[in-house]
């Protein structure tokens, strides 16, 4: 069996685990970390907001490119919930209207089994998909199936108290992207930033 035979079994089995974090040690932690934060009532949060706006600006400047979706997700034992979210301009009568349209307020709510920001928690690493059908295990992820994102970039927000993975910020687009070291720099910096944010609004 050849090197890339064995590649597309392991993708063809990672894909199976729609959610990486059903057997999530951190979740206790997590949770309580996030109820002393202010953050475990999924309530939008106005700076949260508007940091994901200027993080859709910054994205597109990044690759020169059109402005995409950018969001702050926090993840709850059973649910993400976008705290924060920049959602850019559709077409009219675009099919994934309806679909985008339940991730604003009042519900900003996405399942576990959806996106990729489940994966980049469980990894404890940023995540840089330039075009997420590039690999099995991203591809088959109803984000890029049914709401017809091509393109993500996010990375954990890692809190320095506790240690724990409170959440993402990403960068998703209905384009494939030319994301490269500096993407990855650059989302990096930017969960560092919002990490910060939310723990200076706390003191």
């Amino acid at each position: 069996m050849t090197q890339q035979q064995d590649q597309q079994i392991l993708d063809f089995r990672l894909a199976q685990q729609s959610n990486p974090l059903r057997n999530d040690p951190d979740a206790p932690l997590r949770k309580r970390r996030l109820a002393e934060l202010g953050l475990s009532h999924d309530q939008p949060q106005p700076r949260l907001d508007a940091f994901a706006a200027e993080l859709a600006r910054g994205a597109a400047e990044l690759v020169n490119g059109s402005l995409p979706d950018a969001m702050v997700n926090i993840l709850a034992s059973d649910h993400q919930y976008f705290a924060g979210m920049h959602l850019s301009a559709g077409p009219s009568g675009d099919a994934t209207a309806a679909l985008r349209q339940q991730h604003t307020a009042p519900s900003r709510v996405m399942s576990l089994d959806t996106g990729w920001c489940p994966h980049v928690i469980s990894r404890r690493k940023a995540l840089t998909l330039p075009d997420v059908f590039a690999m099995v295990r991203f591809a088959s992820n109803e984000a890029a199936m049914v709401l017809d994102i091509r393109s993500y970039l996010g990375a954990p927000l890692l809190d320095p108290d506790s240690g724990v993975a409170l959440g993402t910020v990403c960068v998703t687009a209905r384009d494939t992207r030319p994301y490269d070291r500096n993407a990855t720099a650059f989302i990096k910096d930017k969960a560092r930033e919002v990490t910060q944010l939310i723990l200076d609004d706390r003191t």
